[in-house]
C-alpha cells in the first residue's frame, strides 16, 4: 500500500499503522492509525495544528475584530492538517496570511477538508509540500487575488482519495516550485479559469499510477458553462498510466497553451479557440 503520510506499515493487532512524516523526536505528540481506529499517544493529533471535528478557522487580515478566529499572520512551525479524520475548514481572507511547513487537506481515510484563500493579499505559504486529498477528500479554492505556494504538490495522493483545486480570478495564483501531481494514486482535478495563474517549476503529471484519474481544466470543468481561461505556466504536462485528460472549455478566441504535452491520453476542446505551441508527443484524442 502506498502512503504519502507514512514511513511504512508496522504491525498493530490485525491491522497496520502508518507514521505521519514528522520528526521522530516529536512522536510523543502524534498518534498511530491502527486499522480503522485512531489510537492516541499523547495529544489530539500528529500535526502542530489540526482543524477537524467540524471546526472552521478564519484568518482575516483585519484580525479577530473582523470575524477571524485566528490572528493574522498565523504562523505554524510544522504541519497543518485541515480535515484530519473528520471535517475541517480553513478560510483565509481580506489579506490574511498563513504559513507552515507542510499542508494537508483531507489527511486520512474518511476525512473531508476544505481551504479557501480569497481576496487580494491573502496567502497560504507552505515551505514544503501541499497535499489536497491525501487519503481523504480535499478541496482548495484560490480566488479574487489570493495566493498559495509550496514545493511539491499533490491533488488526489493515495488510492481512494479525491482532490479538487480551483484557481480563479485575475491576480489569483498557485505556485508549485517542484512537480505537481494531479491524480497520483487517487482522483485529482485542477481548474484554472478567469485570468488566474498556476506556475509549476517541475512539470505537471496527470494520472500518474494506473489507479489514478487526473484532469486539467483550462476554463471551467466539462459540463459547466465556458468562461475565460486561466494560464498554466509550466514546461510540460505528462500523462501517466491512469485516466488523464486535458479539457479546454473557455471563451477565449486565441488562447495559447505553451506547455508541451506528452503521453497517451485525451485532450478535449469543448469551447474556445486554443493554439498548442511547441512540440507535442501525446496521442489518444
Amino acid at each position: 500500500m502506498k502512503n504519502s503520510a507514512s514511513t511504512g506499515p508496522a504491525s498493530c493487532g490485525q491491522g497496520a499503522f502508518y507514521l505521519h512524516p514528522v520528526m521522530t523526536k516529536k512522536i510523543g505528540k502524534r498518534a498511530l492509525l491502527c486499522a480503522t481506529a485512531l489510537v492516541s499517544v499523547a495529544g489530539a493529533g500528529w500535526a502542530d495544528e489540526v482543524i477537524d471535528g467540524g471546526a472552521v478557522e478564519i484568518v482575516d487580515g483585519a484580525g479577530t475584530v473582523a470575524g477571524g478566529t485566528k490572528d493574522s499572520p498565523w504562523t505554524i512551525t510544522e504541519l497543518l492538517d485541515v480535515g484530519y479524520t473528520g471535517v475541517g475548514e480553513l478560510i483565509v481572507r481580506n489579506g490574511g496570511s498563513v504559513s507552515n511547513r507542510k499542508g494537508y487537506i483531507g489527511t486520512f481515510f474518511g476525512s473531508d477538508g476544505k481551504v479557501t484563500v480569497t481576496g487580494e493579499g491573502s496567502s497560504w505559504a507552505n515551505s514544503g509540500g501541499l497535499f489536497v486529498g491525501n487519503m481523504g477528500m480535499g478541496t482548495l479554492t484560490v480566488a479574487a487575488g489570493g495566493s498559495v505556494s509550496n514545493t511539491d504538490g499533490y491533488i488526489g495522493r493515495d488510492a481512494g482519495s479525491e482532490g479538487k483545486v480551483t484557481v480563479t480570478g485575475a491576480g489569483s495564483s498557485w505556485e508549485t516550485s517542484e512537480t505537481l501531481f494531479v491524480g497520483m494514486d487517487g482522483t485529482g482535478a485542477l481548474t484554472i479559469a478567469d485570468g488566474a495563474t498556476v506556475t509549476v517549476g517541475g512539470g505537471v503529471n496527470l494520472a500518474t499510477q494506473l489507479s489514478a484519474a487526473g484532469t486539467l481544466n483550462i476554463g471551467p470543468a466539462a459540463g459547466d458553462n465556458a468562461a475565460a481561461a486561466g494560464t498554466l505556466a509550466a514546461a510540460n504536462v505528462g500523462f501517466g498510466a491512469g485516466a488523464g485528460e486535458i479539457v479546454f472549455n473557455h471563451t477565449d478566441t486565441g488562447y495559447a497553451f505553451d506547455p508541451t504535452i506528452s503521453g497517451n491520453r485525451s485532450v478535449s476542446v469543448l469551447a474556445g479557440t486554443t493554439v498548442l505551441n511547441g512540440t507535442h508527443s501525446y496521442s489518444g484524442g
